[in-house]
């Protein structure tokens, strides 16, 4: 059950498996570092972090990165992307959990590490967020603090205003929590809803306004 807290000013979402899915991945991030480690370039251990934050396309990552691609693997890592983001739905209980919490006053924002060509995508399909926090957009990925610190910035709110919740734990809940933040962990793999975290925000007094 979930505590009676202090009505918050803002909820924070992540974005893929809280408010976005993609019904079946295709993984062309993945694929173009197949097409570079064959290129003769070695994996690295911050290849991850260096997708989420860089600004531009996947083949000024290639350069970014050192290695170019052939116009055939370009095309079907673009070929894949484009089935991702062809895939790409709200789940269900997304559009009902913002209006209640904007009836109630409460802002939304939107924080994901989330690689630079799928931004247009979810900003299309959530365009009622008050902030996003892309961490190609700002260089830094969950749980680094100054992507948190962003969005409260942008906001003029204290981590305490903030409720945070997605399916991460470590990046989502702790890294939320590690700020100040009201980290709630969203469990869809095993029917868990937005209501259901939310219970004491949709269900209570109406959140306080900014």
């Amino acid at each position: 059950m979930i505590a009676i807290s202090n009505q918050p000013k803002v909820v924070i979402f992540d974005v893929f498996g809280t408010l976005l899915e993609i019904g079946k991945q295709h993984h062309p991030y993945l694929l173009l570092m197949r097409h570079l480690r064959v290129q003769g370039r070695q994996p690295q251990a911050d290849d991850s972090r260096t997708i989420l934050t860089f600004d531009g396309s996947q083949a000024e990552l290639a350069a970014h990165l050192g290695t170019t691609v052939s116009a055939d693997q370009l095309a079907t890592c673009e070929a894949a992307l484009q089935s991702d983001l062809n895939c790409i739905a709200c789940f269900n209980d997304v559009a009902d959990t913002f209006a209640a919490l904007h009836q109630r006053g409460c802002r939304i924002a939107i924080c994901s590490n989330l690689a630079q060509a799928y931004g247009a995508k979810v900003m299309d399909l959530l365009p009622d967020a008050d902030v996003y926090a892309m961490s190609y957009q700002l260089g830094h990925i969950k749980p680094e603090a100054q992507i948190y610190q962003y969005v409260l910035d942008k906001l003029n709110l204290a981590a305490s205003d903030c409720i945070f919740i997605g399916d991460s734990a470590y990046a989502d809940r702790d890294g939320a929590k590690a700020m100040g933040m009201d980290g709630r962990l969203l469990d869809r793999l095993n029917g868990q809803q937005l209501k259901d975290l939310l219970a004491d925000v949709l269900l209570g007094c109406c959140c306080g306004t900014l």
